[in-house]
């Protein structure tokens, strides 16, 4: 456990040693908690991806997308096609959270096609 401790070795004789030098065990570094992001940003008819914000984004933080995504801007906003995805964040220490409920991001809608004019009547 997370401590300061020292040792001494006692061998056949009964002799003991000097104590060792200090020891010590640091705290285990905290696990972070599974990521989440605000609202989700669906594709228009003039846009074919989506965005989403994560929350409290840390660019100290490393995010891994499953499946990938198109891009992670410096401030945490995520650019994505269609599907359905899921991430976890790793810290500073190496510690990955749990990953992320899914985070659906929709197909784009079709455009619908130009009208046409039928006879014109004058």
């Amino acid at each position: 456990n997370a401590n300061t401790y020292t040792f001494t070795v006692t061998n056949a004789s009964g002799c003991t040693s000097p104590s060792s030098t200090n020891i010590i065990v640091s705290a285990q570094p905290s696990t972070p908690s599974a990521p989440t992001v605000g609202a989700i940003t669906q594709p228009t008819c003039t846009t074919a991806t989506g965005s989403f914000q994560i929350t409290g984004y840390n660019a100290a933080n490393t995010y891994t997308f499953n499946p990938g995504v198109l891009s992670i801007s410096a401030s945490g906003l995520v650019t994505a096609n269609a599907n359905t995805y899921t991430f976890t964040v790793t810290n500073a220490s190496g510690c990955t959270s749990p990953s992320s409920t899914n985070i659906i991001v929709s197909a784009q809608p079709s455009t619908p096609s130009a009208p046409t004019v039928g006879a014109i009547i004058q």
